[in-house]
């Protein structure tokens, strides 16, 4: 059973220039008040660069979020899960993308000139399920992506700022909370507390976000591209358990997640938004 999450949410203008009046000099020739974009659009990404930014393109909650180090190891997996997500099994693709793929190097060499990967820790919002309320708890690998590969179905109508940060799930662990039947049967299926050894869900989950220019005004907003599948596999016995079909089933649970992840991008847009233009 399979759930997926494959969507593109835009923040309204953050700044649009053209839309910024400038008052004329006075008499003196004075013009400190005058609305200067160049500066409005630098001070926005001396601030899109800092660790506060970061932490609040993922969560509302930034105070929450801690950093980790991550091992090479964790590195390798995140590198794999995010070439299953974009469906390309080969890293040459990729590596071509961001210009710096030799065929004369080995994987190893190519894979050490990537950019730099940090780890954080935090617990994203609720994804509510008739009669079941499930919270994660997410250990992920961020990094800054050079624009030019990342893929964008937008690409005609704006461009990156600055190269966009890159949100790749290492492990999430899930919680239930609600009815007793439906805790129960989410605890067999995930395989959390089940006496029966049981093989827990299989999540890839990969967000970009950051700051894109329309190229038709210039305005300023944030964008979110989120890519998810979280794979469940168990017996048919457990499987008949389920109070719906599991066609059914995976169409209400790729739905709820995608409405999850919605809010969890609103808000945070809000966050983001408040900490850029305060």
């Amino acid at each position: 059973m399979r759930f997926y999450i494959d969507m593109i949410n835009e923040s309204e203008p953050l700044y649009v220039p053209s839309l910024r009046k400038r008052r004329p000099t006075n008499n003196k020739g004075d013009n400190d008040d005058r609305v200067d974009d160049d500066a409005v659009v630098k001070l926005i990404v001396e601030r899109f660069a800092t660790s506060a930014m970061r932490d609040r393109l993922i969560t509302p909650n930034p105070f929450q979020v801690k950093e980790m180090r991550l091992s090479a190891t964790d590195v390798e997996t995140l590198q794999h899960h995010r070439q299953e997500l974009l469906g390309d099994t080969s890293s040459q693709k990729i590596q071509q993308q961001e210009g710096r793929w030799d065929p004369n190097q080995s994987s190893s060499s190519s894979s050490s000139s990537s950019p730099s990967m940090e780890g954080i820790q935090f617990t994203t919002g609720a994804v509510d399920f008739p009669g079941l309320k499930i919270d994660s708890h997410v250990i992920c690998g961020v990094q800054q992506r050079p624009s030019s590969s990342v893929q964008d179905d937008h690409d005609n109508d704006a461009e990156w700022l600055v190269p966009p940060y890159e949100f790749n799930v290492l492990r999430a662990t899930q919680t239930a909370s609600g009815s007793r039947p439906m805790v129960w049967l989410f605890d067999k299926l995930a395989g959390t507390k089940s006496e029966v050894p049981a093989t827990g869900p299989q999540s890839r989950s990969l967000t970009v976000a950051g700051i894109v220019r329309r190229r038709a005004d210039g305005a300023l907003m944030l964008r979110y591209q989120s890519t998810a599948q979280v794979e469940f596999q168990f017996s048919r016995r457990l499987l008949k358990l389920l109070p719906l079909g599991q066609t059914q089933t995976e169409r209400l649970g790729s739905q709820a997640l995608s409405r999850a992840v919605r809010k969890e991008v609103q808000d945070c847009m809000q966050a983001c938004r408040s900490y850029l233009m305060k």
